[in-house]
């Protein structure tokens, strides 16, 4: 089984200083849906591991998930966040997590800075 880790954006919403991306409120690159199709392994099972910067400020996020759910052949979704964008009531939070389908995993940046 192979994970893939998709930088989806090195725009970020917060500006840690010891952030190992290098993300920012003023970057703005984004991978554009198109790309991420054509680089999604063409007939192995996977993993795929969304981070960035802040891949929750990607407007097409939902979209790549689905993309790699309907290949039948993702595994396992993986989010990495710092959270501060997630849906703040529970049925809205569980419904959000919901939409990556199963398994996922939540992988939460805290950091004090925050």
């Amino acid at each position: 089984m192979k994970r893939y880790y998709f930088a989806v954006t090195n725009k970020c919403n917060r500006r840690c200083p010891l952030c190992s991306c290098y993300s920012e409120p003023s970057k703005n690159t984004f991978l554009s849906v198109k790309v991420f199709e054509a680089i999604l392994p063409k007939d192995d099972e996977f993993e795929a591991q969304f981070e960035g910067g802040e891949p929750l400020l990607h407007h097409d996020l939902m979209e790549m998930v689905a993309i790699a759910r309907n290949t039948g052949r993702c595994l396992k979704i993986t989010l990495c966040t710092n959270g501060v964008l997630l849906p703040n009531n529970r049925e809205s939070l569980i419904n959000y997590f919901l939409a990556f389908g199963e398994p996922f995993v939540l992988k939460p940046s805290i950091n004090t800075y925050l």
